[in-house]
């Protein structure tokens, strides 16, 4: 009977034109985490729910300040702006109006605020559970933001080719730059049909990298910045194209692409790949098919490194990391390959995969026959 008198006086209550009511609690709920208040409940005024001013929308990452001359709560979110003032059943958001139907107030010293109306201006969607008198709010995922600068174009080396730098970041929802992107490479001057598509190659050969870098590892850089905080270090990752070779009597374009990545650890790591480019059509070949260089014909360009490296570590086993025969079989993604330069082969060894990180990047020259 309690129970029931209970409801019965609530509903009165709720009906009854400007009453607050209290007298039993009331839930809030953020993403179905429960939120606190320390020292004045919710309430309900008019059929709507007041909470404390600073509750629920700091929760929700809304920065709030209350102006105290003009009576006045002004809140801020990413591109959303919105006021209240107490006592004044006017919302605006973003310079638009509304009318709320219950004005902002101020309960034991506390400024409360019409929730459902504030929330949803900031994007969240709010719902009301009678049976545990709990308002619940939902905030959608807040995903981390890529900012990718124009083009830069500046003279290079050598008069055929001039280079093009990007720079991107990538910022969490709440302005915190996760990772800054680096990418610098070639960009032919127009002496041959294909260099445009030549050109578009190379771009989006480095634009990959870096996107597929980002795709893979967003999640873990947002959620390593929410949990070190202040102490979170900016991470970067650096593309760049190396030893640019270009022979116009065989139509070939060679150079080495390199991937630096710093992870604010003990020093960055440097993947490596070798490349060229068949100038008459713009499509990628192999070391098989232009010159076969020692030999060997109709084997990847990776499995050619490997197999030069091998000797070389089997040769002068005290130059190299112990176990560097074993990890040279087991790890060829980006530590290993070979490029043309001019009457040479260049086969290439990423910095610390087979011999120390100090050594750098390890290049071997083979003559061409």
């Amino acid at each position: 009977m309690k129970k029931k008198f209970l409801s019965l006086a609530l509903a009165l209550t709720l009906c009854s034109g400007t009453v607050t009511a209290f007298g039993f609690d009331i839930n809030v709920t953020l993403n179905s985490n429960s939120v606190t208040f320390a020292d004045q409940e919710p309430v309900i005024k008019d059929g709507r729910t007041l909470v404390p001013l600073r509750g629920v929308l700091e929760e929700m990452g809304v920065k709030v300040t209350y102006i105290d001359e003009i009576k006045t709560v002004s809140m801020e979110k990413g591109s959303t702006g919105a006021s209240v003032k107490i006592g004044d059943d006017t919302l605006t958001v973003n310079s638009q109006e509304t009318k709320l139907d219950v004005a902002p107030e101020i309960i034991n010293d506390r400024t409360m605020v019409p929730i459902r109306a504030i929330a949803e201006a900031f994007g969240a969607t709010v719902g009301w559970n009678d049976e545990t008198k709990t308002v619940e709010i939902t905030m959608p995922a807040e995903e981390a933001s890529l900012e990718k600068g124009d083009v830069k174009l500046e003279a290079g080396d050598a008069a055929f080719y001039s280079k093009a730098t990007e720079l991107w970041s990538l910022k969490s929802a709440d302005g915190v730059e996760l990772l800054n992107v680096t990418l610098v490479y070639p960009s032919l001057n127009g002496r041959t049909v294909m260099d445009g598509n030549i050109n578009a190659y190379m771009a989006e050969s480095a634009q990959t990298m870096a996107d597929k870098y980002i795709e893979q590892n967003k999640a873990v850089l947002e959620d390593e910045a929410q949990k070190l905080g202040k102490d979170f270090r900016t991470n970067s990752i650096y593309v760049s194209f190396e030893d640019i070779y270009q022979n116009e009597t065989d139509g070939i374009l060679s150079y080495l692409t390199t991937f630096m990545v710093d992870t604010a650890g003990a020093h960055p790591v440097t993947y490596g790949y070798g490349t060229t480019i068949d100038m008459e059509n713009g499509a990628e070949v192999s070391v098989s098919e232009i010159a076969n260089a020692d030999g060997e014909s109709a084997i990847t360009d990776v499995q050619r490194a490997v197999n030069y490296l091998r000797d070389e570590i089997a040769e002068n086993p005290d130059k190299y990391l112990e176990g560097a025969a074993k990890y040279l079989d087991e790890n060829t993604a980006g530590n290993y390959g070979c490029y043309f330069g001019k009457d040479k082969l260049i086969i290439f060894a990423a910095a610390g995969s087979i011999a120390p990180y100090s050594s750098g990047m390890l290049k071997f020259e083979v003559p061409l026959k």
